[in-house]
């Protein structure tokens, strides 16, 4: 992926040019409507039009309208941005493990493909989170991921007897299983965590208040 000036991140696998797109970082201040609070759930919004004073409340958004944004913020949960490059149908996620194992990724394929996108013709971008060697884990997260329902090992590490999960991997999966291609997926690895200039992190300075913003539109 490559930074760019105004602050944000973009993949080279989406360069079109009514798309407008980026995985923010501190440096990005610009935060327009809609207006959207992330709840670590699973509910999906489609986007036809915007309500100024309205606070949409969920973790996915999507819209095939020109000039509606569809946005998340993080602090070190993940990003992730699709774009159905035929039919021009936008989402921005907002995966943290709650949402994850209530399979919001799923659930988000399902409406594209209500809306008649083909798994084929959409591209799929992870952004900058907390990545798996300093996201330690306990038993509440561990029991959520069931071994019958998910690839465990690829999931969980240990590191000196402590437990450590992958919000990476665990969205690849789902992404796998949705029938997105393994070449139409771009993927930044950079940690919230490990790199304070760039990021906030909540595991890192728990009382900031601060979140990147991702977002995706039609022009």
């Amino acid at each position: 992926m490559i930074y760019r000036s105004e602050g944000y991140y973009q993949s080279e696998m989406l360069d079109l040019p009514n798309i407008v797109y980026g995985f923010g970082t501190r440096a990005y201040t610009e935060d327009l409507l809609p207006i959207t609070k992330q709840v670590h759930g699973s509910d999906v919004v489609l986007f036809d039009t915007i309500d100024p004073e309205k606070t949409y409340v969920a973790d996915a958004f999507l819209s095939e309208e020109s000039g509606i944004l569809c946005k998340v913020r993080t602090a070190d949960c993940l990003p992730l941005i699709i774009c159905d490059r035929v039919k021009k149908i936008v989402g921005a996620v907002h995966c943290g493990w709650r949402g994850t194992v209530a399979r919001i990724v799923p659930r988000v394929f399902d409406t594209i493909l209500e809306m008649g996108s083909l798994p084929e013709d959409i591209v799929a971008l992870i952004g900058p989170h907390i990545l798996a060697d300093c996201y330690e884990v306990g038993e509440e997260l561990i029991r959520a991921f069931s071994p019958d329902e998910w690839p465990v090992d690829a999931l969980f590490h240990e590191i000196d007897g402590k437990t450590y999960f992958s919000l990476q991997n665990t969205v690849l999966y789902e992404l796998e299983r949705c029938g997105v291609l393994e070449d139409h997926i771009d993927v930044l690895n950079l940690c919230t965590h490990c790199h304070p200039e760039q990021f906030y992190s909540y595991r890192r300075d728990p009382g900031e208040k601060g979140r990147q913003v991702n977002f995706i539109s039609i022009n």
